[in-house]
């Protein structure tokens, strides 16, 4: 502490008894707190609850007084590995905050998201009288802080439904929405959940099931495709034999980038695999729909408007042709460089000739010139992995 803070602030006897105080809370353990009745706690250890719900996201901004009483209701569960906590199609009786492990978000099988410590599971049916629509599953051991539908109620809802108006003010605001009637904003804002997500994180997958819509509400999301390219080498090995390799170019594709405002995902409304990776580039905040709430939701006529308002994703052919377009061309520039300056000329008499000591400078300006090629070639951010074959 003497290392960080000023010297005439450490010797004061209240900062000293305050510090104290703060330690002694950030040391104790909130899941067994909450495993006794709220009668059973002493002010310290309520307070500690106080002091970490308050810094999660989905309780930050809620009024002291709201806080204490929902803490008050907290209790412990523990949860053992690859256990279900949640199951879809069950009602909705009760929502946890995650003190310690992580849970994976499942639709038909397929994972969808992670929540992790920190991060609220189940509070999409509190607000409505409709059954869980996901799997919830322990990915690690679990302690859970539980919180019953008729406390989230009483305590918590008036406080989400501030939320909930922000919410429906960012939908309102989007152009796609801006012909819709209050009530139907409404009806959608409380059928979206908020999911966050860290940066490099993927969303979902090239080919996976689409489950979700996804409207950006903060940071940044880029959507990539992966194209393959093939090719095949040939050289003689004998007589009338010839060794074929088989060589395979994978490039990750980026496509743009999403900014707030924008939506994607949107196969789910045809109903078919996502065509792309989504990946966030920042901390990200997203207002998530599922794919069995847009039939009562969406009409013919909305669901072309949202397809008009988001990315085209181009199809696989296109985006090969166009890289190897820009693969021939940085070829063709390099070579017509090391032409114009001789630098392949060999004298194949075994001595270094008088050009090529010449050229020992100009092979250095040559290696400059290609790396500042590929230093402006479109593609640089790609990775690519190469499979090789080899038949006779």
């Amino acid at each position: 502490m003497r290392y960080c803070l000023p010297e005439w602030l450490t010797r004061r006897e209240d900062f000293k008894i305050l510090y104290k105080k703060l330690r002694l809370k950030k040391n104790l353990d909130i899941g067994e707190i909450c495993l006794q009745n709220s009668n059973s706690r002493s002010d310290d250890e309520k307070e500690a609850v106080i002091l970490w719900v308050s810094n999660t996201n989905f309780f930050k901004k809620m009024p002291r007084m709201a806080l204490r009483d929902t803490c008050d209701r907290f209790f412990t569960i523990k949860v053992c590995e690859k256990a279900k906590v949640i199951s879809k199609g069950e009602e909705g009786d009760c929502m946890y905050l995650i003190y310690q492990g992580e849970v994976g978000i499942y639709v038909n099988g397929a994972k969808i998201g992670i929540r992790c410590e920190g991060e609220v599971l189940g509070e999409a049916a509190m607000d409505t009288d409709k059954p869980r629509n996901a799997d919830a599953i322990a990915e690690t051991s679990l302690v859970l802080l539980r919180l019953k539908k008729i406390d989230y109620q009483n305590i918590v809802m008036n406080f989400k439904k501030a939320e909930k108006y922000e919410n429906s003010k960012f939908l309102m605001n989007l152009e796609v929405f801006s012909d819709w009637a209050l009530p139907k904003i409404q009806k959608l804002s409380d059928l979206l959940i908020v999911s966050r997500f860290k940066p490099g994180q993927t969303i979902y997958e090239t080919d996976a099931e689409s489950l979700c819509i996804y409207f950006l509400l903060s940071g940044t999301v880029v959507l990539k495709k992966c194209v393959e390219i093939t090719k095949y080498n040939k050289w003689p090995t004998g007589l009338k034999q010839w060794e074929i390799q088989k060589v395979t170019q994978k490039f990750m594709h980026p496509l743009g980038q999403i900014f707030p405002g924008g939506i994607f995902g949107i196969e789910a409304l045809s109903g078919i695999p996502y065509t792309s990776q989504a990946v966030c580039e920042t901390e990200t905040t997203l207002l998530v729909l599922n794919k069995s709430e847009c039939a009562e939701l969406f009409s013919q006529s909305d669901i072309m408007k949202i397809n008009k308002y988001t990315m085209t994703i181009p199809e696989t052919r296109e985006l090969q042709d166009s890289l190897i377009k820009h693969i021939v061309s940085k070829t063709e520039k390099a070579n017509l460089i090391q032409d114009a300056l001789q630098v392949n000329y060999k004298d194949w008499g075994g001595r270094e000739t008088e050009i090529e000591k010449r050229l020992r400078k100009t092979n250095r300006c040559v290696s400059s010139l290609k790396l500042n090629l590929r230093k402006s070639y479109k593609y640089t951010s790609f990775y690519h992995a190469k499979i090789r074959e080899s038949t006779n």
